[in-house]
C-alpha cells in the first residue's frame, strides 16, 4: 500500500475560499471531510478507534499559519520527506470572481505519468458518483501558477484537487461533506486496490462496473483472435 498523505488546503488563520452555498470554507470544509472519511474506514475494517485516530494524525498535514504560502508549503514539503510520503493529495474546492464556472479538475506536474493517470482516476469516481462534470485537468510547469509549490518542489507524485466549485449552486446541489468522503473513500480504496467486504452500496456498484467493463474486454478479445485466425 502506498503512504498517502492527505493536505488540507489552507489554514486556521487563512480558511480559503468561503461557499454561500455551503455555509462553510475550504479549510473547515476538509477537516470535516477527513473526520467522516476515517469513520469509514473503522467502520469497514472494524478498526479500533484510537488505532484510526492515530493513522488519522499521522497522514494529515495542516498547513501551519507563517509568513506567507511559501514559507507554509516549505514545511509542507519538509514533512512529506522526512516521513517518507509516496503520493500527496492537497484538498481544496474551486471560486472565480464571477461565481459562473461548475466542474471538477486536478493539477497535477505535467512530467509525471502517474500524476496524470491519478488525476483522471479521481475524475472519474468524482463524475461517477456526484454527476460533477469533468473539467481538463490542468498541467503545473512552473511556480508561476496557482498551487504549483506542492507539485513542482516535492519529490513524489502530488496532485491538487478541485474537486467543485464552492460557489456555484450547480456543483453544490450534488455535493455535501459525507459524499466527498466517500469520493475519497473509494479514490484511495482504488489507488491501493483495497478489496472491501462491507455494506457501502456505492463501492459495490463501482466493483460490479469494473468487473462488466473486464469480462466486455475479455470478450472482445476473444472476438479479434477469431477474426484473425
Amino acid at each position: 500500500m502506498k503512504k498517502i498523505a492527505l493536505i488540507i488546503g489552507h489554514n486556521e488563520k487563512n480558511k480559503g475560499a468561503y461557499s454561500e452555498y455551503l455555509k462553510i470554507s475550504e479549510y473547515d470544509f476538509y477537516s470535516k471531510v477527513l473526520d467522516v472519511l476515517f469513520k469509514k474506514y473503522q467502520e469497514a475494517f472494524n478498526l479500533k478507534e484510537e488505532f484510526v485516530k492515530n493513522i488519522q494524525d499521522k497522514i494529515t498535514i495542516f498547513r501551519v499559519p507563517n509568513t506567507g504560502y511559501s514559507k507554509e508549503m516549505e514545511k509542507v514539503v519538509n514533512t512529506l520527506e522526512k516521513n517518507n510520503f509516496e503520493l500527496a493529495i492537497e484538498l481544496h474546492f474551486n471560486a472565480t470572481p464571477n461565481h459562473n464556472q461548475y466542474g471538477n479538475t486536478v493539477l497535477y506536474w505535467h512530467k509525471s505519468i502517474e500524476g496524470k493517470k491519478l488525476a483522471e482516476l479521481f475524475q472519474e469516481i468524482m463524475t461517477s458518483y456526484t454527476e460533477v462534470k469533468k473539467l481538463d485537468l490542468i498541467p503545473i510547469n512552473s511556480l508561476k501558477q496557482n498551487g504549483a509549490y506542492g507539485i513542482m518542489k516535492s519529490k513524489c507524485p502530488y496532485i491538487l484537487l478541485e474537486p467543485f466549485f464552492g460557489d456555484n449552486k450547480i456543483d453544490t446541489n450534488k455535493i455535501d461533506i459525507e459524499k466527498m468522503a466517500e469520493v475519497l473513500f473509494l479514490f484511495l480504496n482504488e489507488i491501493n486496490q483495497v478489496k472491501i467486504s462491507n455494506n457501502y452500496s456505492s463501492l459495490e456498484e463501482e466493483n460490479k462496473k469494473l468487473k462488466k467493463a473486464l469480462l466486455e474486454i475479455k470478450n472482445r478479445i476473444g472476438e479479434i483472435l477469431d477474426e484473425a485466425l
